[in-house]
């Protein structure tokens, strides 16, 4: 489902904290975290879900989509 690749320049420290953060959510991998923040401020904004997202034809999950999460 994923197919924009999206390169992301971080310096040692940025590194060392996605890692932390991944491992604390988990074992998440770095995308998988990367993608879980960005989906996270997007929700505090009322962003995320996107409008009119059924969980087929956008980005968001099923569950995102009918319970807003």
């Amino acid at each position: 489902k994923r197919s924009v690749r999206f390169c992301l320049l971080l310096t040692s420290q940025e590194r060392r904290s996605l890692k932390q953060l991944a491992e604390r959510e988990g074992g998440l991998s770095q995308a998988a975290m990367v993608r879980h923040l960005i989906r996270s401020k997007a929700r505090d904004l009322g962003l995320w879900p996107p409008e009119g997202c059924d969980g087929t034809s956008c980005d968001c999950s099923h569950e995102e989509a009918n319970n807003g999460c």
